[in-house]
């Protein structure tokens, strides 16, 4: 038999009864343990609410883990029919616990009640010889309303009701009854109204119809003598068999850590101050078009080049078209999905409730392990229509993958920032909010990108415009034109303009500098010939003083020759 593990946050169960575990993921702990030992359980529901199925995971759980038998009366269908029925179940068909299931046709007794007043004393005291000398572990009597509806008077189903009761009291052994609600969903067969009071446990299970999708749920409507969660849970049924949609009591288990894992393009890096922390929620909101699922498609590449494991999960769109568009933009995700560095998990969301997507999606990430998952786009299964069913389950996978530190990138459909937080809903629960939207100027509709929320980090308020190009996804540098962020063609044009204005300023700039330089060469050229004018002069005021003191000392000397001659001194 295929384990089938808790898909909540596995702490220990709680109550006070002595319980069974039925092994149905979700169930064990909604109920905090299972169902009752050595009491009986009634299970209520329409039909294809899933009763048989129920019971008969549960004995097989039983049967697997403790080795002890199941004796299985039917009521209704043949033994023969309910195996076929059951078949495709992964602990029914082949598996050796299932047969220790031992089936009993009790139509028998169904068809010889026809004729007349019975009690089920005969039936009883066999199911009892087969039960002692089996060893059995459970009981179920399933159908078991299509014999008692026979009884002519309330009096009489009540007596055999309390006689079935004592038997199980008698015998120590778990039992679990199964009866039809009256018209599918509302009040129990007249045959269980006092089998309610008899019993230990009830569950009721119902099925409705959607907008056309089919959900079921489950509610435990009493357990003697323990603590439950008696809220209306929903639950699905595929090839493991039962699973339920268990929230848990409320009190997130996520794990902290400092890590960034890089989003893929190194922009959105620089905006989010290094990165995606690692276990992060993160929300990718725009509408069709603005590389919801390109962004996404970044993240796992990026991450699995370096190492890591990633989960893609794809509503109405395959994962190789996703790869193959990737690829278009110099991305590895084809190659990384090949390896197995990636694993892939494909739905239709048309007909898809979302409690079976997100338990889908929860054991995929326990069969992989991936310390990455990108959910594109969560918001093909989380419309209103389906209530609150939708982000209950959210809820749940946000603390399913943050218990784990798994970190979740998940997509939604909206055309602003406003319709995705009310369309979705998820936006409460992420750690991070990239909001993608148009901007359309000069004729062209532009990308424009903005974190509204990171939480715990340093991140940039600024609208960036994103680029998708052969070499990838590129975040352009702002630009700001008159006090406005530009893209595309605008961007560009004042690019251009800004660039010609600086040209412009440079050829004024480098006219007035030449024509400086001319008036400066010119004042130093005369400059230069003043200097030479001025040095000249200088020499010839030199020179003349020098003949003006010449002169003086030659006058002197001869005067003094005169003097002398005159004074006879001199000849």
């Amino acid at each position: 038999m295929t384990d089938r593990v808790d898909p909540t946050s596995g702490e220990p169960p709680r109550g006070g009864a002595d319980k069974r575990p039925t092994g149905i993921p979700g169930f064990d702990q909604l109920s905090r343990g299972g169902l009752p030992a050595g009491a009986a359980t009634l299970l209520l529901g329409g039909p294809g609410a899933g009763k048989t199925v129920f019971a008969l995971q549960t004995v097989v759980h039983a049967a697997g883990t403790g080795g002890s038998p199941a004796i299985f009366v039917a009521f209704e269908e043949a033994p023969e029919a309910i195996k076929a029925n059951v078949a495709g179940f992964d602990w029914a068909a082949g598996d050796a616990a299932f047969e220790r299931v031992h089936f009993l046709d009790g139509r028998g007794p169904l068809q010889a009640a026809t004729t007349g007043n019975f009690d089920l004393s005969g039936l009883l005291a066999q199911l009892g010889e087969l039960v002692r000398r089996q060893a059995a572990g459970w009981i179920v009597l399933d159908g078991l309303d299509n014999l008692l509806d026979l009884l002519p008077a309330e009096t009489d189903r009540r007596r055999e009701i309390y006689r079935i009761a004592a038997f199980v009291a008698e015998t120590g052994v778990p039992a679990l009854f199964t009866g039809k609600l009256r018209g599918g969903d509302g009040e129990a067969s007249s045959s269980y109204d006092a089998m309610q009071f008899a019993v230990q446990a009830v569950v009721r299970l119902s099925g409705r119809l959607t907008n056309g999708v089919f959900g079921r749920t489950l509610r435990i409507v009493k357990y003697r003598g323990s603590d439950h969660d008696n809220i209306e849970t929903p639950f699905v049924i595929d090839g493991g068999g039962i699973a339920v949609a268990y929230h848990g009591d409320g009190t997130p288990r996520h794990k902290l850590s400092s890590d960034r894992l890089p989003t893929g393009v190194a922009g959105l890096d620089r905006v989010l101050d290094g990165g995606y922390q690692r276990g992060y929620a993160v929300l990718v909101s725009g509408a069709p078009g603005t590389a919801k699922t390109t962004l996404g498609a970044c993240f796992l590449s990026a991450g699995a080049d370096r190492g890591e494991t990633g989960l893609l999960v794809a509503l109405d769109e395959t994962p190789e078209q996703i790869a193959a568009n990737a690829g278009g933009i110099g991305l590895n995700l084809r190659q990384h999905i090949a390896d197995g560095r990636v694993r892939t998990l494909a739905m239709r969301s048309a007909s898809l409730a979302p409690e079976a997507f997100f338990l889908a999606l929860e054991r995929a990430v326990r069969a992989h392990a991936p310390s990455m998952v990108v959910v594109d786009p969560i918001s093909a299964v989380m419309e209103q229509r389906h209530q609150r069913g939708p982000f209950d389950a959210a809820a749940r996978l946000v603390d399913f993958c943050k218990a784990r530190g798994v970190t979740l990138l998940t997509t939604t459909l909206a055309e602003g920032v406003d319709e995705a937080d009310t369309r979705s809903r998820v936006s409460t629960l992420a750690d991070a909010w990239i909001a993608l939207s148009y901007q359309v100027t000069m004729g062209e509709r532009n990308r424009a990108l903005s974190v509204v929320k990171a939480r715990g980090i340093g991140h940039s308020n600024q609208v960036r415009e994103l680029v998708i190009g052969a070499d990838g996804v590129q975040l352009a540098e702002v630009y700001a034109g008159g006090g406005e962020v530009l893209m595309g063609a605008a961007r560009v044009a004042q690019q251009a303009q800004d660039e010609l204005d600086e040209t412009e300023r440079a050829l004024a700039t480098e006219r007035r500098r030449r024509d400086l330089e001319q008036t400066i060469a010119e004042a130093q050229s005369k400059r230069a010939a003043l200097d030479a004018a001025l040095q000249s002069a200088e020499r010839e005021l030199e020179l003349t003083d020098r003949a003006d003191r010449k002169r003086r000392e030659l006058d002197a000397d001869k005067a003094g020759r005169i003097r002398r001659r005159r004074e006879g001194g001199e000849t």
